[in-house]
């Protein structure tokens, strides 16, 4: 159900819009409350996400599902400036490593606006509620016109030597 999900997503215009300057970048943007590992419930199962800085103020991070005690998927994910427009790009992984999308396609979520603990893409947003919590919105674009929307509220993973 993922992976068709992920497919009408990427084929499909979202219509979600945020206020955004003409000038925003991601360097004028601090991302740097998203760095590190999160957790919580998603998509009827059991999600973690890890979030590292990289040069230029570029991210990097990993998703990981959980459902039926096993791993359903990954995803590699990157917020930058890219060539179209600063955004999140992502790819979807099996357990095998296989993926999702083909070798040079990737799943786009364009930059909307960003603040002080948050930041809008179109279709993804998230917030910082506190320095143990955020809340990511996703919203896209099934098949029959309707809207698939899901919440998830990541607690902070506590660090383990």
């Amino acid at each position: 159900m993922m992976k068709m999900m992920t497919v009408v997503l990427a084929t499909a215009t979202l219509m979600v819009s945020y206020a955004q300057a003409d000038d925003f970048d991601l360097e004028h943007t601090d991302l740097s409350w998203l760095e590190g590992c999160w957790e919580g419930e998603a998509f009827g199962g059991y999600a973690r996400e890890c979030w590292v800085s990289g040069p230029g103020h570029h991210m990097t991070g990993l998703f990981q599902f959980e459902g039926d005690e096993a791993v359903g998927f990954t995803e590699i994910m990157h917020i930058g400036n890219f060539a179209e427009g600063p955004g999140l790009r992502l790819k979807h992984l099996n357990p095998d490593m296989t993926s999702w999308e083909a070798q040079d396609e990737y799943i786009e979520f364009p930059l909307r606006g960003a603040g002080e603990g948050y930041v809008h893409f179109e279709g993804l947003q998230i917030e910082r509620k506190n320095h143990a919590t955020i809340r990511l919105d996703l919203k896209f674009p099934n098949e029959d016109g309707s809207f698939m929307e899901e919440t998830i509220i990541y607690t902070r993973m506590p660090f383990q030597d």
